[in-house]
C-alpha cells in the first residue's frame, strides 16, 4: 500500500493570498491533479483523486481561506500544496496528521504540523520552505546564482542521494523526485548566500 495521509485535522488556518496565486497552485507539478472551481460564489481547489479541498472567499483580487479539508491523500501530496501556500504567503497553520505508515505516525515531527507566518520544521515541508527562502534572496544574492542555475548534474545526484532521508525515509513514490529537488534548491540558496556575503564584505573595505 503506497503512503499517503489518511485525514488531517485542521486545528486552525489563517491564510490570505492574491487569486492569481490559486491559478499558478494549478502547476504545482506533474501528477497533482488539482481543479480550481467557482461554488457559490466561492474559489475551491481541489485535488480531483482525493478527498481534499480548500474553500476561499473572493475579496478583491485577494483570497481569504475560510474552508478545507484534507483526507486519503496519496504520498502526502496535497498537504504540500496547501502547505506551500500557507508559507509562500506568511500564514499560519496547526495540523494533526494520521499517516497510514506507522512509524510516522509514532513521530511527533510527522504529525505534528505547525506553521507560523509562513516558518515550518515539518520535514514534509522542507521543499516547500527551501523555495521560499531562495524566493527571500536579497537582489545581490540573487544575481549571484549565475549560471549555477542547472547546477553540476553529479553533484545533484550524489546530493541527492544523500537528502533523500530529509522527505521519505519509506522510500514512496515521487521521493526520489523530491530529494533532488530539496538538494538543488539547498545547495542553490547555500552557495548564492555565500556568495553574497563576501560580496557585501567586499563593499564594506
Amino acid at each position: 500500500m503506497s503512503l499517503r495521509i489518511e485525514v488531517a485535522e485542521l486545528l486552525s488556518f489563517r491564510l490570505k493570498l492574491p487569486k492569481r496565486a490559486l491559478e499558478q497552485a494549478l502547476d504545482h507539478g506533474p501528477g497533482t491533479p488539482l481543479a480550481l472551481t467557482r461554488e457559490d460564489g466561492d474559489l475551491v481547489l481541489s485535488d480531483r483523486e482525493a478527498d481534499s479541498f480548500l474553500r476561499f472567499r473572493p475579496l478583491g483580487e485577494e483570497a481569504v481561506l475560510t474552508d478545507a479539508a484534507l483526507l486519503n491523500d496519496p504520498s502526502g501530496r496535497f498537504f504540500r500544496v496547501l502547505g506551500a501556500l500557507i508559507i509562500g504567503h506568511g500564514g499560519d497553520l496547526e495540523a494533526q496528521l494520521v499517516w497510514s505508515d506507522d512509524s510516522r505516525n509514532a513521530d511527533d515531527a510527522w504529525t505534528q504540523v505547525r506553521i507560523s507566518r509562513g516558518e515550518t520544521a515539518h520535514p514534509a515541508l522542507a521543499v516547500q520552505r527551501a523555495q521560499n527562502q531562495l524566493r527571500d534572496l536579497p537582489p545581490a544574492a540573487e544575481a549571484a546564482l549565475g549560471d549555477f542555475r542547472d547546477g553540476p548534474r553529479n553533484e545533484l545526484r550524489m546530493e541527492a542521494g544523500h537528502g533523500g532521508d530529509l522527505y521519505a525515509a519509506g522510500g514512496e513514490a515521487g521521493a526520489d523526485d523530491e530529494a533532488a529537488e530539496l538538494a538543488r534548491l539547498l545547495l542553490r540558496a547555500e552557495q548564492a548566500w555565500a556568495e553574497y556575503q563576501r560580496l557585501k564584505s567586499t563593499r564594506e573595505r
